[in-house]
């Protein structure tokens, strides 16, 4: 009876330090994967800053849109607004009237 309990015991103790080590062994993969993901990360982030530096140095500022008002309308008599990257301008007759009823 001592022996077959021992030898529970010991199968038992196996079985947890095979599971025990698996997971330890999933562990140091899973940390591997992350630290590789995050270098990717790091690298991407650094071509997309040397992109953005090179788009700032070759394309200057348009000397329109530093001249263009703060609220949009473009000056002038036609009634221009800069929308985004474009204009809209609006034309035509506005007739405008008043009415007043009393009962």
């Amino acid at each position: 009876m001592t022996l077959q309990r021992t030898s529970i015991a010991i199968a038992v103790s196996l079985a947890l330090g095979c599971v025990v080590n698996a997971h330890a062994d999933q562990a140091s993969d899973m940390q591997a994967k992350l630290d590789a993901l995050q270098k990717e990360i790091q690298e991407l982030q650094a071509q997309m800053n040397a992109v953005r530096k090179k788009q700032e140095q070759a394309a200057p500022a348009p000397a329109a849109a530093a001249a263009a008002p703060a609220n949009g309308v473009k000056a002038g008599k036609d009634l221009v607004f800069k929308v985004g990257g474009g204009e809209v301008q609006l034309y035509g007759h506005a007739d405008v009237s008043l009415d007043d009823q009393t009962r």
